[in-house]
């Protein structure tokens, strides 16, 4: 623990690092609670004249269906499934013989967060996506795969007139802001979420600001707005 906190100070500053350390002891230690620290960021969609043709291989990417026995590969219990699922959430994959080695969450509306309490709304709502639970097999993540799986992607989005999509990305993961970054997302602002037990309180530097909560019904909700260009 204390090796990684290290190394996320040095990657992501003293605050996000410690605030690391402070969720390991909440959530591994004492299993109490958890401190998470979410960043949020804004993706352009390509017009849909700007990505080319559909490339066709070995893998394939496609929508994945609820019922497809290859979510297994996520990692996720069936009922983060079902509550993904339940909002109307969509899955788009990269397929390689029937094996998921990659995919893609997103939502073409409000999306209730299913590790924190709290619901984002993208705006303009007809012109924005959420997305989240990006996923790359390990052995796939220094290929094309999340560059062509991001393609698709941004293909089904262009379709429906989405010049955005929005999304929080845990400040813990380095690898995946960097992922994100090097797409062309822009930094919207973060937000922090401590939990004990039952207990909720969110801090952040877009409104609501600060919120606290001791029921599972209560979430903060958090307006997030595109770039205007």
């Amino acid at each position: 623990m204390f090796r990684r906190t290290r190394s996320l100070i040095r990657e992501l500053g003293v605050r996000d690092g410690f605030a690391y350390a402070i969720d390991q002891l909440l959530a591994r230690h004492l299993g109490i609670g958890s401190l998470l620290s979410y960043r949020f960021y804004a993706l352009p969609v390509p017009a849909a004249n700007e990505l080319g043709a559909s490339r066709a291989g070995k893998v394939s990417y496609r929508r994945i269906e609820r019922d497809a026995p290859i979510l297994e590969a996520l990692g996720l219990e069936q009922e983060v499934l079902d509550f993904r699922f339940n909002q109307g959430a969509i899955c788009f994959g990269a397929v390689r013989e029937e094996e998921l080695i990659g995919a893609v969450w997103f939502a073409l509306g409000p999306f209730d967060e299913d590790e924190a309490r709290c619901r984002y709304i993208p705006l303009p709502e007809d012109r924005t996506a959420w997305d989240f639970g990006v996923f790359v097999a390990p052995e796939h993540r220094l290929g094309l795969t999340f560059h062509r799986l991001w393609q698709e992607v941004f293909r089904y989005l262009a379709a429906r007139d989405r010049n955005w999509s929005l999304s929080r990305i845990s400040a813990y993961n380095p690898g995946s802001l960097a992922s994100h970054e090097r797409l062309g997302s822009r930094y919207l602002g973060k937000a922090r979420f401590l939990r004990l037990g039952r207990v909720q309180v969110m801090w952040s530097h877009l409104p609501p600001y600060l919120h606290i909560s001791f029921s599972d019904r209560a979430r903060p909700v958090f307006r997030l707005k595109a770039p205007q260009s």
